[in-house]
């Protein structure tokens, strides 16, 4: 397998074999804090698989065809913002060190998406750990070089 194009490339990215199948029987898991992520994800999930997800309550031991999502505070090892996504032909995992981690989870998962022909999607069998490099985002303006009123 090819690595996936992702933007931002992430810190540690390793490939798998086979893929997991988004479709009909395809449930969504997430625990209180990565609500709000999960249901970002089961509104993107019409446009390629074709049929709305409801968002279920997180299970100890998730089944196949799952996408579970979940805050995990003792993830120290993830740092700020940072996730950990894994990918297997069963299911998917996303865990975050905070519910910040987890939304940054599911836009990697939004660009894993790829659609077979028909009207379902899949994820390629990966496991992906990222953060975000810089504490800052967006730019810096140096007003010494440009002109502005006070």
């Amino acid at each position: 397998m090819t690595e996936p194009a992702l933007i931002p490339r992430p810190a540690a990215l390793v490939a798998g074999s086979g893929k997991l199948h988004v479709g009909d029987r395809t449930e969504i898991l997430a625990d209180a804090e990565s609500r709000d992520a999960a249901e970002l994800l089961a509104g993107l999930l019409p446009a390629v698989a074709g049929q709305p997800r409801p968002v279920g309550a997180a299970r100890s031991h998730p089944g196949n065809d799952t996408i579970a999502l979940a805050v995990d505070a003792t993830r120290s090892d993830l740092g700020g913002e940072g996730y950990e996504l894994t990918v297997t032909p069963e299911r998917a995992t996303v865990t975050g060190s905070d519910r910040r981690g987890v939304l940054w989870g599911v836009q990697t998962v939004r660009q894993l998406l790829a659609v077979d022909n028909g009207p379902a999607a899949s994820l390629p069998a990966v496991t992906i750990r990222d953060r975000p490099r810089f504490a800052w985002r967006g730019l810096h303006l140096d007003v010494a070089r440009q002109f502005f009123p006070v």
